[in-house]
C-alpha cells in the first residue's frame, strides 16, 4: 500500500495548522483522495513525525506532495533532508516526490481567470504584477514565475513579475513600476491570503507607492486546486508504478 502525504509549510504560531488542516478537508471532501497532511512547520504532524508514525504502523511506502507552488530550499533540500534522515534509519522506506504545484496548467487557469475577471470590473488598470515569494538561494522560482507570467501574456496590458526575495525584489522594483503605470493590479501568487501576503498588502499600502493599486486575493482553497493535488498524486504514482516496473 502506497500512502500520500500532502506536506505543507504550516506556522509555527498555534492554532495555524490546525485552521489549514480544516480548510484542506472541506477542499478534499468527495474528491476520493486519501491522504495525510504533515507540516514543515509546527510542533505537531511534522513530515518526520507522521512518517515515523506510518512506519510503526507497517506502511513503507509514500508519495510525498509537496504543497509548494514553486521549487526551492523547502523542495530541494528540507523535504528531501527529512526523508533521507528517516531512510538512514528505516531503509525499507519508499518514496516519490511530486512536482510542485505552480507548473500545473490549472495553477496557470486560476491566475488568468483573477486577471481577466479584476479586469472586467476595472477597466483603468493599465499594467499587472505577478508577485511570488521567490528565494534567495535558488532562481527556479524566478524562471517558473516567468513562465507563469508568459502564459498569461494575453492582454492589451504589460504583465511584471516580482518577488519577496531573491532577484525582481518587490522592494527595489514596484515603485518603478507604478511610476510608469499607477493603476497596477497586483496578483499575489501563493497558495492562499495567509500572513505573509497580508503582510506584504500592508507594506505596499504604508510605502504609499501609488491610491491606484488593485489586489486581487490569493489562489486560495477553490475546487480547481484539488483537481491540481490529485494530477500531481497520480503522476506520482505513474512514476512509482515504472519504477517497480523497471
Amino acid at each position: 500500500m502506497t500512502v500520500n502525504i500532502l506536506v505543507l509549510h504550516g506556522m509555527n504560531q498555534a492554532g495555524k495548522n490546525e485552521v489549514v488542516t480544516k480548510k484542506f478537508k472541506q477542499l478534499l471532501n468527495g474528491t476520493n483522495v486519501t491522504y495525510y497532511l504533515a507540516f514543515l512547520e509546527g510542533a505537531t504532524n511534522t513530515l518526520k513525525q507522521v512518517v515515523e508514525l506510518l512506519i510503526k504502523e507497517g506502511l513503507y511506502n509514500f508519495n510525498i506532495i509537496p504543497i509548494l507552488l514553486f521549487p526551492a530550499k523547502h523542495y530541494f533540500e528540507d523535504i528531501p533532508n527529512t526523508l533521507k534522515d528517516i531512510k538512514a534509519h528505516h531503509p525499507t522506506l519508499n518514496y516519490k516526490i511530486a512536482k510542485p504545484l505552480g507548473t500545473h496548467r490549472y495553477i496557470t487557469k486560476i491566475i488568468k481567470n483573477k486577471i481577466t475577471n479584476t479586469l472586467k470590473k476595472c477597466n483603468e488598470i493599465e499594467s499587472v504584477v505577478l508577485l511570488a515569494h521567490g528565494s534567495s538561494m535558488y532562481t527556479e522560482p524566478q524562471q517558473a514565475l516567468h513562465h507563469l507570467a508568459q502564459a498569461c501574456d494575453e492582454y492589451d496590458v504589460p504583465i511584471q513579475t516580482m518577488l519577496l526575495y531573491g532577484e525582481d525584489n518587490y522592494t527595489e522594483q514596484l515603485g518603478k513600476v507604478l511610476n510608469k503605470y499607477p493603476n497596477t493590479l497586483i496578483v499575489p501568487v501563493f497558495l492562499w491570503d495567509g500572513f505573509l501576503v497580508q503582510k506584504t498588502k500592508q507594506f505596499i499600502r504604508r510605502q504609499a507607492f501609488s491610491d491606484y493599486i488593485t489586489f486581487c486575493s490569493a489562489i486560495n482553497f477553490i475546487p480547481d486546486l484539488a483537481i491540481v493535488i490529485k494530477d500531481r498524486i497520480n503522476e506520482v504514482e505513474v512514476l512509482t508504478n515504472v519504477y517497480h516496473a523497471s
